[in-house]
C-alpha cells in the first residue's frame, strides 16, 4: 500500500499540496501529515488528510470528494 498526503482547501474545493509515499513508509507520512497540520492550525479551512491506497487512481475513486471542483460538489448536493 502506498500513502498519500493530501492538504486540501474546503472553501476552494482543491488540493493545495500532495505527497506520496512508497510502501513501508507509513511513519514518515503520518509524521509529515502533523508537520503540514501544525502549520496551518489557524486555517480551519484547510484539511490534512493521509489516505492509503494501491494508487492515486484509486484514491480518485475511494476518496472522490478531495478530487471535484466547487462545481461538481454544488451539483452533486
Amino acid at each position: 500500500m502506498r500513502y498519500f498526503v493530501l492538504v486540501y482547501d474546503r472553501g476552494l474545493a482543491e488540493i493545495l499540496q500532495q505527497y506520496e509515499y512508497a510502501e513501508g513508509q507509513r511513519e514518515r507520512a503520518l509524521d509529515d501529515a502533523r508537520r503540514l497540520q501544525l502549520e496551518r492550525v489557524f486555517d480551519h479551512d484547510v484539511e490534512v488528510v493521509v489516505l492509503g491506497g494501491k494508487s492515486f487512481d484509486d484514491l480518485k475513486k475511494t476518496h472522490s470528494r478531495y478530487f471535484k471542483n466547487a462545481e461538481e460538489i454544488i451539483s452533486a448536493a
